[in-house]
């Protein structure tokens, strides 16, 4: 039961137990070569060094 309470365990996982993904959207993130780009993170960010 206490399983169920929290959405952060299961967001990503239907009732069937199968993991749910939005091809179109991952397939358009990534760059020419197929790659997905590096995170980009502001030089004040005072987690950049992290």
């Amino acid at each position: 039961m206490l399983a169920h309470i929290s959405p952060a365990r299961s967001s990503g996982v239907n009732y069937y137990g199968s993991i749910t993904v939005d091809y179109e959207h991952e397939l358009a993130q990534l760059d020419e070569q197929g790659q997905i780009p590096l995170r980009t993170v502001a030089a004040d960010d005072p987690t950049a060094g992290l």
